[in-house]
């Protein structure tokens, strides 16, 4: 448990460090770029294992808002590679 919560502070703190380099942009190179795909791929492993991801929510939506983004991430029921 205590190695749980250690690992859990450590997350949080560098997607901390991650919200600083976005600062008030909305993506991290100027542009939808693999910076921001990678982001958003572990803030949703991170929700989806119960974790909250706080501050990010409105960030993740936004982007997830995009057609063209939500297009590159399958939906809620479809099979991933955990469940094949």
């Amino acid at each position: 448990d205590k190695a749980k919560e250690d690992a859990r502070k450590d997350v949080a703190r560098r997607i901390a460090s991650l919200k600083t380099m976005l600062g008030e942009n909305k993506f991290f190179t100027g542009q939808y770029s693999l910076a921001d795909a990678a982001t958003l791929i572990t803030l949703g492993s991170f929700q989806k294992m119960g974790e909250n991801i706080g501050e990010w929510g409105p960030w993740v939506q936004d982007l997830l808002a995009d057609e063209k983004i939500a297009e590159m991430f399958p939906p809620e029921d479809e099979q991933g590679v955990r469940t094949i």
